[in-house]
Parts: structure tokens; sequence; C-alpha cells
């Protein structure tokens, strides 16, 4: 589209200045699929590794969301504590969104082949199997 300038502006914010440790609670799905798949697609337009390295540190300060007993995502990350939760208006404690567990496999895939860490493939796999074993033939495809 020709936004070549708005564009080296926008990525050097990011190399100088996208930084995930600030004390502030943050949406696990919203911040995979917005920015953690907006890191990955810049990646994927540009080939620039600085984008796949700032999906990473935010797909390592999300990991704790991930560490529950079917390895469904919590909701909720506070970034500065590294500590996750489901609210109360989800069921809390071990009650998943189906959006927040079916939907992040993509980006999770994507970062997997980006780095060649296959952890993050790993975690999309067993979420999806953990699923398909809990509630067989409603509609997710196996993996």
């Amino acid at each position: 589209m020709g936004f070549k300038h708005e564009f080296a502006l926008a990525r050097e914010w990011v190399a100088a200045k996208l930084d995930f440790t600030r004390d502030c609670g943050m949406s696990v799905f919203d911040s995979t699929i917005r920015v953690m798949g907006g890191l990955l697609a810049a990646f994927d337009m540009t080939g620039d590794r600085m984008f796949v390295d700032k999906a990473e540190d935010l797909a390592l300060d999300l990991g704790p969301a991930y560490e529950t007993p079917l390895n469904f995502p919590r909701s909720e990350m506070q970034l500065s504590t590294r500590t996750a939760r489901t609210p109360a208006w989800i069921g809390g404690g071990q009650a998943a969104l189906l959006a927040e567990v079916g939907t992040v496999q993509m980006e999770l895939l994507s970062l997997a082949a980006a780095t060649g860490n296959v952890s993050y493939a790993r975690a999309a796999k067993t979420t999806v199997r953990n699923f398909n074993a809990r509630h067989p033939g409603e509609g997710l495809l196996p993996i």
C-alpha cells in the first residue's frame, strides 16, 4: 500500500518500546491473536526476525496461563507477577471459554515454525487433543 515510512516508524517503536513486563493485566486470548498474531504477520511479510523475537517474548510471558491440567489457557495474565487467572464470571478455577481454548493454535503453530521451538506446537496440539478427549464429536478437528 506504499506506507513504507509509517511501517518503518512502527517497526522502530516495536523494537525499542514494546515491552511485556509492565505492571498490567491482559487478556491471554486477545494478546495472542492480536499482538502475537500481528507480530508474526509482520515477520511473514518482512522476514525481520525482530518481530519473531518479540512474539516469542510474549509467548514466554503468557506461558503460565497454559499451566493447567488440560493445557487450556487461563483468561487473564498479570504480567508483572507472571500469574494467570480465570475470572469468576467464566467459572473460575479450571473453567475455560471455547473461543479462548480453540483459537490460539494458529499463532502457536506459526511461532513454532518461525522459531524452530516445537514446544509451542506441542502446547497447541495438546490443547486440541485434550478438548477433543473431553468433548468428542463437537466439531474441533483432531491434530
